[in-house]
């Protein structure tokens, strides 16, 4: 499937932040897609996220990834794979307020349900971004119905569920969580 890929400058209520926006596009029909709110890991959008990305839009998903750190770094900052990124990634996930990644996660729902390709039915989920037991996993205030669905099956095999994997995770690697 043909994917193109934008950014787009959402204002929230710390200011704006650049969200990186990735559409399947058919090329005879115009479809309506669902749409996926994805985390970046602490280093923002890097070339390994924007790639998965891709490959989420490419199974049919209308896939927006925020920059998340949107208030310490510059538009469009990329933190290095390395100690200094790391430590500032590290940094900033604990001095930005959970209502602030709450607020953002709003901004990019109401971008996700105005977005001409997306069908209204939308997702979160995240990658290797963890919080802390003080910082518990929720949804949005006002978004209670949104929860994590990738793709389980996939033409090129089946993500998460090799034998590496299995040592990792008894059963399957795939997870649902319902907050409805």
């Amino acid at each position: 499937m043909i994917v193109r890929s934008e950014f787009r400058d959402l204002e929230t209520p710390t200011g704006p932040m650049r969200t990186h926006a990735y559409t399947p596009v058919h090329p005879t029909v115009a479809k309506k897609y669902p749409g996926l709110l994805l985390y970046s890991e602490i280093f923002q959008q890097t070339a390994p996220i924007a790639r998965l990305c891709v490959q989420l839009a490419s199974h049919g998903y209308v896939v927006m990834s925020p920059e998340i750190y949107h208030e310490h770094e510059p538009l469009g900052t990329v933190l290095g794979y390395d100690d200094d990124g790391k430590d500032k990634g590290n940094r900033y996930k604990h001095a930005t307020k959970l209502s602030t990644f709450d607020a953002d996660a709003k901004v990019v729902v109401a971008a996700l349900r105005a977005h001409p390709a997306c069908g209204g039915r939308i997702r979160d989920g995240g990658v290797l971004y963890r919080r802390t037991p003080r910082r518990p996993r929720r949804p949005p205030a006002g978004h209670p119905g949104l929860r994590l669905v990738l793709p389980d099956r996939s033409p090129y095999g089946h993500p998460g569920r090799g034998e590496a994997t299995r040592t990792r995770w008894p059963g399957s690697a795939r997870r649902r969580r319902s907050w409805s």
